[in-house]
C-alpha cells in the first residue's frame, strides 16, 4: 500500500487506465493514447471554471480539444465510452451528465497537469480552486513522470 496519499492515486489511475484492461484482456484505445494526459488536461479545465459535473454537450467539445492537443487520431465519444465503461474514472451520474468518479481523482489530475506543465502556475491557480488542488500540488514531486 502506497505511503502517501498522491502515491496512492498515481496506483489507482495506472490500474484504472492501463493494468485493469490488460489484466482482463481488453481491446482498448486507453493503452494506446496519452488517457491520463487527456483526463489531466480535462480535470484542469473543469477546476478552472469550478466545474464538478458537464454534460455531453459540453463534455465531447471539450474531450475534442485536448485529444487534439495531444495529437491523438481517437473521437472523443469513443474516448468517453471507453473510459465511463472500462476505467470508471469518468461516471455518468445521470444521463448524459458526467463527473469523476470522486472529486480527488478530479483533483489528483488537475494537480498533476499543473505540475506536469509549469510547476510555477501551481500556487498561482490553485489560489483561485476550492477543494485539495493545492494539496495534491504540494505533495506532487518536481518531476512527476507522465504515465
Amino acid at each position: 500500500m502506497p505511503k502517501r496519499r498522491v502515491e496512492l492515486y498515481r496506483e489507482m489511475c495506472l490500474l484504472q487506465l492501463r493494468d485493469r484492461p490488460a489484466a482482463r484482456k481488453l481491446e482498448t484505445l486507453l493503452t494506446q493514447c496519452e488517457a491520463q494526459t487527456i483526463l489531466q488536461m480535462l480535470a484542469l479545465s473543469m477546476m478552472k471554471h469550478r466545474l464538478e459535473r458537464l454534460d455531453r454537450s459540453q463534455l465531447l467539445p471539450a474531450l475534442t480539444k485536448c485529444l487534439e492537443y495531444q495529437s491523438e487520431t481517437v473521437e472523443a465519444k469513443e474516448f468517453l465510452e471507453q473510459v465511463v465503461q472500462i476505467s470508471e474514472l469518468l461516471v455518468e451520474r445521470e444521463p448524459d451528465e458526467f463527473e469523476f468518479a470522486h472529486l480527488s481523482f478530479q483533483e489528483y489530475l488537475a494537480a498533476t497537469q499543473i505540475v506536469q506543465t509549469n510547476r510555477k502556475a501551481c500556487s498561482m491557480i490553485a489560489s483561485t480552486m476550492t477543494g485539495g488542488s493545492p494539496r495534491f500540488c504540494s505533495m506532487l514531486p518536481k518531476s512527476t513522470p507522465v504515465t
